[in-house]
């Protein structure tokens, strides 16, 4: 008899390169097992290094299957950036809760002044890659985006659903469609 497989796979906690490696193979391995189940990401993440969330967005994008994404929670900063990308369905508790905010250094300032602008120059970089994402994500013009994430911004389930990156709360018997287990 075949193992049963769980169709989710779990984001939670700090975005680094170590948990960005577990959930992308958790990925590729059932893609490898079913490329046609659509795929269930929870989501419970502070957010972290951009690159490692910007390994789990870029193979999101490529699959030829659905992941449906769920914050249970929160999902802050580049947590919330991949949460807001999905395509099949973006789904958030009712007291759930995502935080937006362009990029932070997370670097100390001890370094020199040609260091700071080079990284400055950098962010910027960053900055614009994180904005046109979540215009595509959210269908609204870079000003607005611009403006909704130049500060901290924490959104309720129904500000996420009203600025376009939420498409409904409570809705998690999706979950549970198509059977979690294939077996």
């Amino acid at each position: 008899m075949k193992e049963k497989l769980d169709w989710n796979v779990y984001l939670r906690g700090e975005i680094n390169q170590e948990l960005a490696d577990r959930v992308t193979s958790q990925i590729i391995d059932l893609v490898k097992e079913d490329d046609t189940k659509p795929i269930n990401l929870i989501i419970t993440s502070p957010g972290g290094e951009v690159g490692a969330g910007m390994q789990i967005l870029d193979l999101i994008k490529t699959l030829p299957v659905n992941v449906r994404m769920f914050c249970v929670g929160y999902a802050y900063s580049m947590a919330a950036v991949i949460f807001a990308s999905g395509k099949a369905g973006r789904y958030m508790l009712p007291h759930s809760r995502l935080l937006l905010h362009l990029g932070r250094t997370g670097v100390d300032i001890g370094t020199t002044a040609a260091d700071m602008k080079m990284l400055a120059k950098r962010l910027e970089k960053v900055d614009d890659e994180i904005v046109d994402i979540m215009c595509r994500a959210s269908g609204k013009q870079k000003k607005t985006v611009q403006k909704a994430m130049d500060h901290d911004n924490v959104m309720t389930a129904a500000e996420a659903i009203e600025f376009g990156i939420c498409d409904g709360t409570g809705n998690f018997e999706k979950l549970w469609e198509d059977n979690l287990y294939n077996g």
